[in-house]
């Protein structure tokens, strides 16, 4: 008789035999073993023994300055924290900020100087050479002349940092171009003022309507704190808010109304809101007749917003005009705040948009008002103490194509993106040379001629940023919490070994002149995150009893401001931007005639944008989840999907005039019909990976045309076939 096993009885014999194994103790005791063995590898990171120890210091990795309580182990962090009750961030901290200690033994940590030889190869030098090489290239560029040809990229411009920079610049006829901000469309609403203004803060805390053009509001906007306070607060303390948008970003799902608007026709969304408070008197009259400069006559914008009717709008926009009515009467009723949003990935909206978005704070009279634009002093505590030319400060799209032939670039994370193109075109094609002090391989500057590897937030002392929603100015440090590694060196250093004098002052010198001045103004107060409150800035006696506060993780914040709105232009100065508005009704022609069948919109995140690198944690979230989706995925509604041909997880390849990215299709019926969106970042070198080169990273596809808008791309998407 033959011998056999029945599925059942081979299923009950392994089932027992998996019952039996779970009860012996074998395999917990070999699991014990190897989990032992595992932690005990040579080549596993260990902590130093020591004594654990609290610090206090701010976060540098963005212009938020979120307080933080730092927790290290004989001098190594371990565990980093919000502060509660800080003026910025109220106990906020993002993922970035909690994970941040770890960049800097990020893969892609830039461990010596790198310059490009004759050959095309890069290979590393020592630093005294590299020093060396960007003297005898500054030189170079001195002797040819121009004004401008010498130029350093500030991403976090506004520290005194940023006037050290000018300073330095001053002498040599060069130029300071800002990199991206949140607040850089403030600089817009300056333009428009006929007369000096302070610098300008946004008051989102006592707006009763916030008006977002694509601004991450819920997202953390500013400080980063200010998303999750305004979900937090009660339906009748909290603004409405109303954001315009075409992608269905967090802030669009979760606003109290959201207006999915057509690309790129923001600019004829705002003149439409304008045309119904102008057509029925919702304006503030007393100010506009004082104070507006180019409201009547002809070509005035009392003319120009009459063609703007809700209904004509309503075609152009794909808003209905009831809609358009509900908004203007809304914004009207109360203080208000209007955001141009500059998306992290996407970039900021034309200068057009912008002017037409600030003309209607203005025609609210909420510019010099609570709960609208206000002031944040212009005390004088951010000049260099020194006389000296300060170098112009201007925005990238302003520079002359082809005028920059040394671009130094200052490496600190912005968090915001700058496209290949847009950079390529400001440098002489001929000449132009590219140099990147960054702790970091950036894929923005990933062609630089010579890199020289520079410190991480967390390794260096340097001045905090102030966020857009802090209607005060204030002073907080990057208080280094980590040693600096000896190859890395801060830019005022290379700066100053350049110019082979004392011309540049060290971060230290600068901060603490600051900090002196702010002690002589005897203004303000200042928050002791030990203690989790504030004390009039008059209790410190000396000028270094405030630099010990600030030095150990404290926050200076000035007192409030008030002034009065100087006289304005609805329409802005510029006679390009005015012409754009009037022409705002015309269909855009495409760029360069390229023939396309669908419209690309970047988008992006402040921390995890573009060229910026993300803790490993981090990375392996974005890997291995669909959290946030990178630049390897593409939205499209599924309407688009089945007009071109495509399914959920197809392959495709987006093309434009420039180039074309491979990527994976993902369905969103919220994404408006004709759309396709790519996120812009993490990039290969923010996980650790190697660069894929250029030509095949999202930001190597716009163009840049039309003042520097990359927001709104023509395209193609076309199926892979593998």
């Amino acid at each position: 008789m033959g011998f056999s096993v029945k599925r059942r009885d081979f299923l009950g014999l392994v089932g027992g035999g998996a019952v039996g194994a779970a009860l012996s103790p074998a395999p917990w005791k070999g699991l014990d073993d190897i989990a032992i063995w595992t932690q005990n590898w040579s080549w596993k990171p260990r902590l130093p023994r020591g004594p654990v120890e609290v610090a206090f210091t701010h976060c540098g990795l963005c212009h938020a300055g979120c307080g933080l309580k730092v927790r290290s182990v004989g001098g190594s962090p371990v565990g980093v924290h919000g502060v509660p009750g800080h003026p910025l961030s109220a106990g906020f901290v993002c993922a970035l900020g909690l994970a941040g200690r770890y960049l800097s033994y990020h893969p892609s940590r830039i461990v010596e100087p790198t310059i490009v030889g004759a050959d095309g190869q890069r290979r590393g030098i020592p630093f005294k050479a590299a020093v060396r090489q960007l003297g005898d290239w500054l030189d170079d560029t001195r002797s040819g002349g121009g004004h401008g040809s010498v130029a350093i990229l500030d991403n976090r411009p506004g520290r005194m940092r940023s006037l050290a920079y000018r300073k330095w610049l001053g002498a040599l006829d060069g130029a300071h171009i800002k990199g991206l901000r949140e607040d850089t469309p403030i600089n817009r609403l300056r333009a428009m003022l006929d007369g000096p203004a302070p610098e300008l803060g946004l008051d989102i805390a006592r707006a009763r309507t916030v008006l977002s053009f694509g601004a991450p509001v819920l997202e953390g906007l500013g400080s980063g704190e200010a998303g999750s306070q305004l979900r937090g607060r009660s339906d009748s303390d909290k603004p409405y808010i109303v954001q315009i948008e075409t992608r269905p970003s967090r802030t669009a799902r979760g606003a109290d109304l959201w207006l999915r608007i057509a690309p790129g026709t923001e600019t004829v969304l705002a003149l439409g809101l304008a045309n119904v408070l102008v057509s029925e008197g919702l304006y503030d009259k007393e100010i506009i007749a004082q104070q507006a400069l180019d409201l009547d006559g002809p070509g005035g914008y009392r003319e120009l917003v009459a063609r703007f009717s809700p209904k004509k709008v309503s075609r152009i926009t794909g808003i209905d005009a009831a809609t358009i009515k509900k908004v203007a009467r809304r914004f009207a009723s109360g203080p208000a705040v209007v955001i141009p949003g500059v998306d992290p990935g996407g970039g900021p909206l034309s200068a057009e948009a912008q002017t037409a978005a600030f003309s209607l704070s203005l025609l609210n009279g909420d510019v010099g008002r609570p709960g609208g634009v206000v002031a944040r002093r212009a005390s004088g505590t951010t000049q260099l103490p020194r006389e000296g030319r300060l170098a112009d400060t201007v925005e990238l799209a302003d520079v002359p194509d082809g005028s920059i032939r040394l671009l130094i670039a200052d490496g600190v994370a912005g968090g915001f993106a700058i496209p290949t193109s847009l950079l390529e075109r400001k440098l002489n094609p001929s000449e132009g040379r590219v140099v990147s002090l960054a702790p970091f391989e950036r894929s923005a500057l990933h062609g630089a001629d010579l890199v020289i590897p520079s410190t991480t937030p967390f390794e260096s002392i340097d001045e905090a940023g102030v966020p857009i929603d802090a209607p005060v100015d204030s002073m907080g440090l990057t208080v280094p919490s980590m040693r600096a590694p000896d190859y890395s060196v801060d830019s005022l250093r290379v700066l100053s070994m350049v110019a082979k004098s004392s011309v540049v002052p060290t971060i230290t010198e600068l901060l603490r002149g600051r900090s002196d001045r702010i002690h002589a103004g005897e203004r303000g107060s200042v928050f002791d995150p030990s203690k989790g409150e504030s004390v009039p800035l008059t209790e410190f006696k000396t000028n270094g009893d405030l630099w010990r506060a600030l030095t150990s993780g404290g926050l200076w914040t000035d007192a409030s401001a008030t002034f009065s709105c100087p006289p304005f232009r609805l329409m802005g100065a510029n006679a390009a931007i005015r012409d754009r508005l009037h022409r705002a009704l015309e269909q855009p022609s495409t760029a360069d005639g390229w023939a396309h069948e669908i419209t690309l919109m970047p988008f992006g995140w402040r921390d995890a944008s573009g060229d910026g690198p993300l803790p490993p944690v981090m990375a392996k979230l974005f890997r291995e989840t669909r959290l946030r989706l990178d630049s390897r995925f593409a939205t499209i509604c599924p309407k688009t999907a089945g007009d071109l041909g495509f399914v959920e997880g197809d392959k495709a390849s987006i093309k434009t005039s420039l180039g074309s990215i491979t990527v994976e299709v993902v369905l969103d019926p919220a994404v408006v019909d004709g759309v396709v969106h790519v996120a812009v970042g993490p990039s290969t070198e923010a996980f650790g990976d190697a660069s894929r080169g250029k030509g095949d990273q999202p930001l190597d596809l716009p163009s840049c045309e039309n003042d520097a808008c990359w927001r709104v791309i023509p395209a193609k998407m076309l199926e892979v076939v593998s």
